[in-house]
């Protein structure tokens, strides 16, 4: 009797899950064993979670009784801390261990301190205990049971490595923002994990109700997206779609943003268009505001000040101790910079708003003046209350 089973399995594991299954499958016919395991093809599944499309990987493989010899083999029983254990190998007939006489073998009819035992069926139904180390004898087969494929070996392998192989792009391009406003956008220069790609990757990897996620996505705040999420998302990927550029990069990047699907082999360029989106508009600002600051410093060193400002660019900048937000504002002909390491301030390019700053002192940078400040926060607006 043959029987077909499905196995999901992940996108960047496909390919050493499928090495995985070939060897278990030739394993046993390179002994002389006849049918075990057969991959029949991989499929793609689509499931919808929370309004987010998940792809999976489906792998089908098929098994036939394994037999040698007219043999049929149905279980391997082993005695494990005085318990009985039974392993079915692809059998349509199962071995309980309280079917199992523990201790004796058919084969030589005695009974004994064995630890193994293995079933196997003959054409007329007769079902045998026969002790490992009396199979050889038995059958003309050396017993050995890493030979003899079994469903729990795909399950456990394929359990492993069965998350999402794609999430549809407006969901990765939606949290890669929400990711980036928060932390700033931080490249895999110093390490993958920690980095905004990895981050994002994290969000999507588990199942939708693993509690890690569910801490990552309220930590982000996209346990559900909001119109407003998923109208960033898609500005996103239409910036993405009409890059400009004949480099490698370019091309890369508006052909991933064309996909239904980010894998983890697109994920990382995909959302390396936050960064990319972040600079253009920054050039942007700085052509209509192009202009040469005061090279005085705002105020004294020290003194706390309340400025109307306009935000020129945000950086983050990484090294191998950590990492730290550049903000650069102006404020009518003077321009200032801070260094954030708290990552508890945003805001947008070109947006205009007052802040409270400490003057730190003045810095001059190829040719271009800007006053260092110091422990900054968004001034308060005073509601006006009518009588």
């Amino acid at each position: 009797m043959r029987e077909v089973r499905t196995f999901r399995i992940s996108e960047g594991s496909a390919e050493a899950t499928l090495a995985k299954f070939y060897k278990i499958a030739s394993r046993g016919k390179s002994k002389g064993l006849e049918g075990g395991f057969k991959v029949l093809g991989i499929t793609n599944e689509i499931e919808t979670t929370n309004g987010i499309q998940y792809q999976y990987k489906v792998i089908e493989v098929e098994c036939e009784p394994v037999k040698f010899a007219g043999w049929e083999f149905l279980a391997v029983a082993e005695i494990e801390q005085g318990v009985v254990l039974t392993r079915g190998i692809g059998a349509a007939q199962e071995i309980k261990p309280s079917e199992v006489k523990v201790g004796y073998c058919d084969h030589c009819q005695t009974t004994r301190a064995r630890k193994k035992f293995i079933f196997v069926k003959n054409e007329l139904g007769e079902v045998k205990q026969v002790g490992s180390t009396c199979v050889k004898d038995f059958l003309g087969w050396e017993f050995a049971p890493t030979y003899l494929q079994d469903w729990a070996e795909f399950e456990e392998y394929a359990s492993l490595n069965s998350g999402p192989s794609g999430i549809d792009t407006l969901a990765v391009a939606t949290v890669a923002v929400a990711v980036t406003a928060k932390d700033g956008y931080k490249s895999a220069k110093f390490g993958y994990e920690g980095s905004t790609s990895y981050t994002v990757s994290e969000i999507f990897r588990f199942a939708p109700k693993d509690s890690y996620t569910a801490n990552l996505k309220k930590q982000y705040g996209v346990e559900q997206f909001t119109a407003e999420q998923l109208a960033k998302g898609q500005e996103l990927i239409e910036f993405a779609k009409t890059f400009t550029g004949e480099s490698a990069y370019a091309e890369n990047l508006r052909a991933v943003a064309g996909l239904e699907y980010q894998t983890s082999k697109t994920i990382g360029i995909f959302v390396s268009a936050v960064i990319a989106k972040q600079k253009a508009e920054e050039q942007e600002v700085a052509k209509k505001t192009a202009k040469v600051y005061k090279s005085e410093q705002f105020a004294e060193t020290g003194k706390r000040v309340e400025i109307e400002v306009t935000v020129l660019s945000s950086r983050v900048i990484e090294n191998e101790w950590g990492s730290s937000t550049l903000w650069t504002f102006e404020s009518g002909e003077y321009k200032f910079k801070w260094f954030d390491s708290g990552y508890t301030f945003s805001a947008q390019i070109g947006e205009s708003f007052k802040i409270k700053a400490t003057i730190k002192g003045l810095e001059e940078y190829q040719g271009q003046f800007a006053t260092k400040l110091s422990r900054v926060a968004k001034a308060k607006v005073k509601e006006l209350v009518s009588n």
